[in-house]
């Protein structure tokens, strides 16, 4: 018989594969998500250009909302995981964005503080509501937002412009 004792903490220690893994499901859904939404977009109002609420603002919070969700489901990791999950996210979607999507560099400047400044508010608030049962509930019911959203804002006529 050893004199070791057996450890009985409900919770194992996670490994560092497993928490790379994670970050990148985490990731992953995050940037599908921001890909629909763009193809949504695209379909409902193809000549509008970028529509505010449903893209440029919807897409970067509701990826960072997924990130956060899939990275920590139960809210248990601070502000900084949190934060950090969310400034990767933003990240890779304006990288994704020039590559994929073939958005100059001047729109991706353009767009990066709105991306960061929402996703990072939004990965923070996520995090911070996830503690309880109903927030993470509140959580995958925004996902819907810019879905409705989109189609709302698209059917909106174009302000008539002034020839000066």
């Amino acid at each position: 018989m050893t004199s070791e004792k057996p450890d009985l903490s409900p919770i194992a220690a996670p490994h560092a594969s497993s928490r790379k893994a994670t970050w990148l499901a985490a990731l992953g859904f995050g940037l599908v998500y921001a890909l629909t939404i763009y193809a949504w977009t695209r379909i409902q109002a193809p000549d509008s250009g970028m529509l505010l609420i449903g893209f440029l603002l919807g897409a970067p919070v509701m990826a960072c909302i997924i990130s956060v969700y899939v990275s920590d489901p139960m809210g248990a990791k601070g502000a900084g995981a949190h934060l950090g999950v969310s400034a990767l996210t933003v990240t890779v979607m304006l990288v994704a964005a020039g590559v994929v999507l073939r958005e100059g560099s001047v729109c991706l400047v353009m767009a990066a503080p709105i991306f960061y400044g929402s996703g990072l508010i939004a990965g923070l608030i996520a995090g911070q509501v996830m503690k309880a049962r109903a927030g993470r509930v509140l959580c995958l019911g925004l996902l819907a937002l810019p879905l409705i959203g989109v189609p709302i804002e698209a059917d909106r006529p174009p302000e008539p412009r002034r020839a000066r």
